[in-house]
């Protein structure tokens, strides 16, 4: 089966807005997308954190933080309290803000996660 054409392009894109790569970088994985050269594409984006992977090193960042706590509980589903769950998440998000504002764009990566969550929650 021949992997998804759109994820890789998705995945590119999320590099170039959030990663600040070198342009010969993103011209080089398009050239392995169109080439269908995926192996040599999956070696190329293997230098760059996934969401999930930016998303584990911000709240780790945060140990010893109250919202560490908050986090945690969530993430094994412990947390029943949906307006504690909302508060733990904006946290996240103005943390990751932070981050941004520290000059460390990658953290952009996660908002959309954290703000679909969000939205999830005040739906339910």
């Amino acid at each position: 089966m021949e992997p998804d054409f759109l994820q890789y392009i998705n995945r590119i894109q999320l590099i170039e807005k959030w990663m600040n790569p070198q342009k010969q970088e993103i011209s080089n994985m398009l050239h392995l997308l169109e080439k269908k050269k995926y192996d040599e594409l999956d070696k190329a984006l293997v230098e760059f954190p996934m969401p999930e992977d930016i998303l584990k090193e911000l709240v780790e960042s945060l140990k010893g933080k109250p919202v560490y706590k908050t986090l945690k509980k969530i993430s094994e589903g412990k947390s029943k309290d949906q307006y504690t769950n909302m508060k733990g998440l904006f946290s996240l998000g103005c943390h990751a803000a932070i981050k941004m504002e520290d000059g460390q764009l990658r953290y952009g990566m996660i908002l959309p996660l954290i703000h679909h969550r969000i939205g999830e929650l005040i739906m339910s």
